[in-house]
């Protein structure tokens, strides 16, 4: 799992990004959901690595993992006492003490064996470490505008070779018949209409072997059978184990395929959860209850 701390950016006086703080979870489609102009595209910026943020980091969390103050089953510590051994603490003997440790009792610090810690190891991920986990998919742009589409999956496949050994790996003919790419493999990506070029740079972005992958604004300029077509690919790919970060301004194209939702507005983190828990955090924050109308809700937090 991944966690975003507390990242900031400013441009001069423009507070772009303020502490915005969520959870990247594994096999899960994230929608981070916003108006034009909440931070959405500057957020995914500094996620990919494109635009150094000014505070925060991405952090590695990984749960059970050893940490200072984790202690191994056996291993002698500092505060470990020994039955029957006179302690600096220890009183009149027979007579109880508040610290008196009774073999076999149970300890508000006792660590059972095998179980996980209940502490965390997090740590910034490095460069080589964001390269190798994140692939951030811009919106609006026209790569290698005089070559075919056809091209282009080929140069992507063949760049990261054999890279993809996940089982959410795709391949160019999964890709090409998942989003309809067939009749389009031998146009020039700069003939595209928008709504083609998007589903054309999505197969890029899912050819590639980086276990999350960044889409900023998957849906604009598609049609309601090509959201929807899309969206089951997206699915496909999450059930197969690819992490799906998606940045939305629709918030009925957010509603139909993300599992949790980041509320972004003015820069600031609204709200994270599943929509069950954002019906929640609206109800406890005004009077009349939200149900779980996402618009309805997403007005509510912010």
């Amino acid at each position: 799992m991944l966690q975003v701390a507390s990242l900031s950016k400013r441009y001069g006086h423009l507070a772009a990004l303020s502490e915005v703080s969520f959870a990247i979870r594994p096999r899960e489609v994230l929608g981070v959901i916003g108006p034009n102009g909440s931070g959405k595209t500057t957020l995914f910026e500094c996620l990919g690595g494109v635009l150094p943020a000014d505070s925060g980091a991405l952090y590695k969390i990984t749960p059970g993992a050893p940490t200072p103050r984790t202690f191994t089953p056996g291993a002698p510590s500092p505060r470990t006492f020994t039955p029957g051994a006179p302690t600096p603490q220890t009183f009149t003997p027979g007579a109880p003490s508040p610290r008196t440790f009774t073999p076999g009792a149970p300890s508000p610090r006792t660590f059972t064996p095998g179980a996980p810690s209940p502490r965390i190891d997090a740590r910034p991920l490095t460069s080589a470490e964001r390269i190798a986990t994140v692939f951030y998919l811009p919106d609006a742009i026209a790569p290698w505008p005089e070559q075919t589409v056809r091209w282009v999956l080929d140069f992507t496949a063949g760049y990261f070779g054999r890279a993809q050994t996940g089982s959410y790996a795709a391949t160019p003919s999964d890709v090409i018949g998942r989003l309809d790419l067939e009749p389009l493999l031998d146009s020039r990506i700069g003939t595209l209409s928008k709504g083609q070029r998007k589903r054309a740079l999505l197969a890029v972005g899912l050819l590639t072997p980086q276990p999350i992958l960044l889409a900023d604004e998957p849906f604009e300029g598609l049609d309601l059978r090509q959201t929807r077509e899309i969206a089951q690919t997206l699915r496909h790919y999450a059930a197969a184990g690819r992490t799906m970060v998606l940045s939305i301004h629709q918030i009925s194209d957010a509603a139909r395929v993300c599992d949790r939702f980041v509320l972004l507005s003015g820069g600031r983190t609204r709200g994270e959860g599943t929509l069950d828990d954002l019906a929640r955090l609206a109800a406890s924050r005004a009077e009349v209850s939200a149900g779980t109308d996402l618009e309805e809700i997403f007005l509510a937090l912010t």
